[in-house]
């Protein structure tokens, strides 16, 4: 009968330690990889959502209900990583681990400098005083068509020309 009795109450307990004990409460966010992205931001967007509310018992300040795919998912739409890796480390730790996409060249369009990845996506709006220290190739687009902020609409293969070229001529 104290089997019956006790065995309930040991799975209640660990369920209530588990989940709701301070001791699984997110206490460090630790980021490492990043270069342009401020640590600050990351960890920022990491502890919002450690208020919000996951499933219908708790909220995501315990770690064993923080949701990690969803913080990936909104670190992958605000920033171009190339490789996202979150892992927890018990009791209260999330490590944070990104390596950003790396620039392949400058694009130059309505009197703006922007830098763009091998793929035709805008990173940010670059500093013309500051192109000079580059060593990305600077295109100009004299076509019709004009970026729509966030890709520049030309394909993967003519930058990766582009770069190939630019290659070419700094080794001759």
């Amino acid at each position: 009968k104290a089997t019956i009795i006790l065995l309930p109450l040991i799975i209640v307990g660990f369920f209530a330690f588990y989940f709701f004990s301070p001791v699984f409460n997110l206490k460090h966010v630790s980021i490492s990889g990043n270069q342009r992205v401020a640590a600050s931001e990351i960890e920022r967007i990491v502890w919002e959502q450690s208020d919000d509310k996951r499933l219908w018992f708790g909220r995501q300040k315990n770690i064993n209900l923080f949701d990690s795919a969803r913080l990936f998912d909104k670190l992958k739409n605000l920033y171009y990583f190339e490789k996202i890796k979150i892992d927890k480390d018990l009791p209260g730790t999330i490590n944070i681990s990104v390596e950003e996409r790396k620039y392949s060249l400058i694009w130059f369009e309505s009197e703006k400098y922007y830098y763009i990845d091998s793929e035709g996506n805008i990173f940010s709006e670059a500093d013309p005083l500051q192109i000079k220290q580059e060593t990305y190739p600077l295109v100009e687009n004299r076509r019709e068509t004009r970026s729509d902020g966030i890709n520049v609409g030309v394909g993967g293969e003519t930058i990766n020309y582009v770069i190939n070229l630019f290659n070419l001529f700094k080794e001759k």
